[in-house]
């Protein structure tokens, strides 16, 4: 069933919540019809991502991450490094390191030039450390996938609200007329002899009670075309011509035992909170594996002489290190107990965030039946409030009865429109639960 806003504004609560459950399913964002001129969904969303600030931390961010795995992995690669020194002693006392009967010596000139490979042969710890800074640079880029996902939901909802205040304008404007035609019958009726003044002052007042509430729904429009344009990163002085359309489409939506697996399984947030705890689990078994034995290789070579070119000959040596630790005073007991406390605090995260994710998806499919449902009932009660003023109209004008029943027809009309076609804000609550964003 397709009810598009030109006959029915209503639906607008129901395109949110049809957006916001794709959202939440981790479904990717689709953009509605929209004509080659002018500003689309798509071309909204596209923007945002192109200029929001966000954004760019986000980017960054996952930069610094990469930043920190390498890093991380460098412990696990070979270091070579080279080292020149050219050292004049003028005198040395050889007797304090030993030799009595040298005395001392000097002055004499040392020159030493070597190249250096240091290699960690077998350190446990150093690996765990780097599977944590893969699962860290993993987090890192789901983040960045979800602040990616946030600005489009920004944008889709700024551009959706848009479209809901022009045809909040264009629902305003018809009431007004309808006011302004009203006022004019009665100033006739009265002419006439038809109608009493209190009836041409009732008929005024409602036509300035619509002149006074359409001045705050464009004021409400430009607040939302401005803050469309600043979330797409568009010049504030454009003038946006939109070329979506809104249309309500309740088909095609999983089962909710099926969305709630898909939500938990796609949702960005769940693998943040997943690849959290893959670090944490790492970084506490780094802290363990602190207690096992390491080993280290480094090798030198170069020359040694007075100087660069004299008595200079050829220099070597390997050292394999074995290292133990014994006795740390607590130092790896409270490392392991920092990071066992740590990786709990994450399962905790991840848990919670399991049950977020399965409340969001049954308030966003209880929203969305709620839609459905006001849809429905929206179409009908519409078409009776027509028929309401259409009567009360006839009865006015042929003179049967006083302008409050047209008066009363015409406000329970335009109490049908405004209680249908709000903004779904309780729907964009939900698809901007999972963490601060920018925007509406």
């Amino acid at each position: 069933m397709k009810i598009f806003l030109s006959s029915l504004r209503s639906k607008g609560a129901g395109v949110f919540f049809m957006f916001g459950l794709g959202l939440l399913l981790g479904w990717p964002a689709a953009g509605y019809a929209a004509a080659p001129a002018g500003l689309s969904l798509s071309e909204a969303m596209t923007d945002a991502l192109r200029n929001n600030l966000q954004i760019r931390l986000a980017r960054e961010r996952v930069e610094e991450a990469k930043g920190r795995y390498k890093q991380t992995s460098s412990y696990m690669f070979p270091h070579l490094s080279v080292n020149a020194s050219d050292e004049k002693t003028f005198r040395k006392n050889l007797a304090a390191e030993g030799f009595a009967s040298a005395g001392v010596i000097g002055p004499y000139d040392t020159f030493k030039a070597h190249l250096q490979l240091t290699q960690r042969v077998f350190d446990l710890s150093s690996i765990q450390r780097l599977r944590a800074g893969g699962a860290d640079l993993k987090a890192a880029g789901f983040e960045g996938n979800l602040a990616n996902r946030q600005i489009r939901v920004n944008a889709a909802l700024a551009y959706l609200r848009n479209l809901d205040m022009q045809e909040e304008r264009k629902a305003v404007e018809e009431s007004l007329r309808l006011a302004q035609d009203m006022r004019t019958l009665a100033e006739h009726q009265k002419q006439a002899g038809l109608a009493t003044s209190i009836d041409v002052v009732r008929a005024r007042t409602h036509e300035a009670e619509q002149k006074a509430k359409l001045e705050q729904v464009l004021y409400d429009e430009k607040e939302a075309s401005l803050e469309l344009k600043r979330i797409a990163g568009l010049p504030l002085a454009t003038s946006l011509d939109l070329t979506g359309t809104l249309a309500f489409d309740a088909t095609g939506t999983l089962p909710l035992k099926e969305a709630l697996q898909t939500a938990q399984k796609n949702r960005l947030e769940m693998k943040i909170a997943q690849a959290e705890v893959a670090m944490h689990r790492y970084q506490w078994k780094a802290a363990k594996n602190q207690r096992y034995p390491k080993l280290n290789l480094t090798g030198q070579y170069g020359y040694t002489g007075q100087t660069p070119r004299k008595m200079r000959t050829d220099t070597g040596s390997v050292l394999l290190e074995f290292s133990l630790p014994l006795f740390e005073g607590g130092r790896i007991q409270g490392e392991m107990q920092e990071a066992f406390s740590r990786l709990q605090q994450e399962k905790l995260k991840e848990k919670d965030m399991a049950a977020q994710i399965e409340e969001d998806v049954r308030l966003a499919f209880f929203s969305l039946n709620s839609s459905t449902a006001k849809v429905k009932a929206a179409e009908n009660f519409i078409t009776l409030a027509r028929q309401e003023v259409r009567l009360a109209d006839k009865r006015f004008k042929s003179g049967a009865n006083d302008n409050i029943e047209l008066l009363n027809a015409q406000t329970t009309l335009e109490q049908v429109w405004e209680t249908f076609a709000e903004p779904a804000t309780p729907g964009q609550k939900v698809v901007n639960r999972g963490g601060p964003v920018e925007g509406p």
